[in-house]
């Protein structure tokens, strides 16, 4: 059981990612214009074209995206969809890195009550 757990995470820790979020700021000693941190979190690979899911908490307020993949590959994105509402954005990368991996999805309505499942995430680039 052990190892099926192990192999589980090693298929698809390529597909999740790590995205920082930076704004715009006013520096007080000079008042030039400057990029902050403003937040971090999760994403995963959607498909084979770059798109990237994450929750609208994580780019809210954002003047600049980097989306950060296992293997240290850091790109831009942008967002390309969001609802607040429902806590979802997908983001577009700017360059998809050769590692780029969608993860596998199921299909839910043949999850049953019952059944385990895994989240896997990156929120602290880790």
């Amino acid at each position: 059981e052990e190892q099926r757990t192990v192999d589980l995470f090693d298929r698809n820790t390529k597909g999740v990612v790590f995205i920082t979020n930076e704004k715009i700021a006013v520096e007080a000693n000079t008042m030039s214009m400057v990029e902050v941190p403003a937040g971090s979190g999760s994403g995963w690979v959607y498909d084979n074209e770059g798109h990237i899911v994450t929750n609208f908490h994580v780019i809210q307020g954002a003047n600049a995206l980097t989306v950060k993949f296992i293997d240290g590959t850091e790109v831009n994105a942008k967002v390309v969809g969001a609802d607040p509402g429902s806590d979802i954005a997908v983001l577009q990368v700017s360059k998809k890195p050769a590692t780029l991996k969608p993860l596998e999805r199921g299909v839910s309505s043949t999850l049953k009550v019952g059944q385990g499942v895994f989240a896997i995430g990156n929120p602290f680039g880790l």
